[in-house]
């Protein structure tokens, strides 16, 4: 059995969920109109277990977070599930080498957290294009937040992790190139001070 191609669109059933892989990644969740209602992304770490050896313990990546979606019999410990009414999806892994340099408690690599808002189009699939591209340049979701929606365009607001300044830099400079309409926000907090300086090179003109 084959995986489902990554980037694309799918009904939000179990034989569709049987073809993803249960690694890290991102999402987004469409209504039964196939627009975009939730984005969210999962390191794949694992769990608790369901047998007796070290090795036989749950993952938690994409497989299992779209299934939790699919489900309908637990709204009261889920109860954002039964307001999205989610009916299709799509995903994109993240490296499997990226994804264990993030796992490893050795790491020594610092974390950057940054915001980037865009506006995009009111048409299905835009939302996910974004998505798709900033999984593609190994950059973290943490949370996307709808902040203004027009006749026309809807603008998102996506809080994000970085553990490498080159994968970020890809990311605005793939964003400048396909013109997309987007700035980065700055934080305010002093101790980013090094990071604030390098976004300054990115600067919307």
């Amino acid at each position: 059995m084959g995986w489902l191609r990554s980037g694309r669109v799918y009904k939000l059933t179990k034989d569709n969920l049987a073809k993803v892989p249960n690694s890290a990644g991102n999402y987004t969740l469409y209504n039964k109109d196939k627009k975009p209602v939730y984005v969210g992304t999962t390191k794949g770490n694992m769990g608790a277990k369901w047998g007796k050896e070290e090795h036989q313990r749950y993952r938690y990546g994409l497989r299992h977070r779209l299934g939790s979606y699919q489900q309908e019999d637990d709204y009261k410990e889920h109860p954002t599930k039964k307001s999205l009414n989610a009916k299709y999806f799509k995903y994109k892994g993240i490296r499997r080498h990226w994804q264990n340099r993030e796992n490893s408690k050795n790491s020594k690599n610092k974390k950057y957290n940054t915001t980037v808002w865009i506006s995009l189009p009111d048409k299905p699939g835009r939302l996910g294009d974004v998505t798709s591209m900033i999984g593609e340049n190994n950059v973290n979701i943490s949370s996307v937040e709808m902040v203004e929606k027009t006749a026309q365009t809807i603008s998102f607001s996506f809080n994000l992790i970085i553990s490498d300044l080159k994968n970020f830099t890809k990311l605005i400079s793939e964003l400048k190139q396909k013109e997309y309409n987007f700035k980065i926000i700055r934080h305010k907090n002093k101790k980013h001070a090094f990071f604030k300086r390098i976004l300054k090179g990115f600067k919307k003109n």
